[in-house]
């Protein structure tokens, strides 16, 4: 321990007699003016800088539609002293808003914002000192066109599928159950729906609210690009009940005999309608025998919505038929 504060004391005074030493502090103060005559030059020397402004389009009706996308923002190149093109912020600029609404109102036509039309709106934006150099596009020419529209209804592309021993209380839907859409003519004829993104969805076990992006095919527009499905899912239990079987479409003076006369019947129901649901929610029924046949099918009839699924216990009882 004392070797090591032997040598950190030497190091110490090196350091102090470096700082003291009036030829290094001499330097220091040069290079450090050096340096701000620098920064001083650097701030007011004439430079060039590119920026980027945005493009808003205005007073364009639904059904229109450009063969070419329009430009969404400018790259402009400027020149001024540099401290006056800190004072840049591409987010800061306003973007340029266009008005198109005078220029649409034909079935057909070219959309035209001139080069002096493009320059004026930049010029605002630019400090009085600046000078424009380029500005990409210098001008915008779009053809255009009026659509056709057509109410399509969505389908879900995927899956959404609750968790085990969940099922859905409200199945899936989307909404809204339909959009409208627009496009040339050739290109809605043959649209019978509109389809979503694909979706993969599952272990859903609560109410689901999730936004879908729309896949229109090319050339089509939709008027809104999501929708929202919808879905609430809870947990589900089994009802057990033992009932007697019931007989359907026994001629008169015949009597038909079921054995064994009664079945178990489970009931696949969701736990908040748990309740609501007994045995006279359902029925076990066999029909009067058409065939030469041995067994009867055994069928469950129930009207409740609560019921999601059901399985009985025989599924084929044997029979007598009797002549009285």
């Amino acid at each position: 321990m004392s070797r090591m504060s032997d040598i950190m004391r030497r190091l110490g005074s090196r350091i102090a007699a470096f700082w003291h030493d009036r030829s290094i502090g001499t330097f220091c103060l040069f290079l450090l003016f050096a340096a701000m005559l620098w920064l001083g030059h650097a701030m007011n020397a004439v430079r060039e800088r590119t920026l980027t402004i945005g493009i808003e389009f205005e007073g364009v009706p639904e059904r229109v539609a450009f063969e070419n996308d329009l430009p969404r923002e400018f790259r402009v190149t400027v020149r001024d002293q540099g401290k006056r093109l800190r004072a840049y912020r591409d987010d800061g600029i306003a973007p340029v808003q266009i008005d198109l609404s005078q220029q649409l109102k034909a079935e057909t036509g070219t959309v035209h914002i001139s080069a002096e039309q493009v320059r004026g709106q930049i010029t605002d934006r630019l400090q009085g000192t600046a000078k424009l150099q380029r500005i990409m596009p210098d001008q915008i020419t779009a053809d255009y066109y009026r659509q056709q529209k057509k109410s399509l209804p969505v389908r879900l592309t995927g899956e959404c599928a609750p968790a085990p021993q969940y099922q859905f209380e409200v199945l899936p839907a989307l909404m809204p159950h339909s959009v409208i859409v627009y496009g040339k003519p050739e290109a809605l004829d043959t649209l019978t729906f509109l389809a979503t993104e694909p979706v993969r969805l599952s272990e859903v076990k609560d109410t689901l609210n999730v936004s879908v992006r729309l896949a229109p095919p090319e050339g089509v527009r939709p008027a809104e690009q999501m929708v929202t499905l919808t879905a609430v899912a809870e947990p589900y239990t089994e009802k057990h009940f033992t009932l007697p079987i019931a007989t359907r479409g026994v001629p008169e003076g015949t009597t038909l005999r079921v054995f064994p006369s009664r079945v178990d019947v489970y009931l696949r129901v969701g736990i908040s309608h748990f309740n609501e649901v007994d045995q006279q929610s359902v029925q076990a029924l066999c029909h009067y025998p058409r065939t030469q046949a041995v067994t009867l099918p055994v069928e469950l009839k129930y009207t409740t919505p609560y019921i999601t699924g059901t399985r009985v216990t025989p599924q084929e009882v044997e029979f007598v038929i009797e002549k009285q």
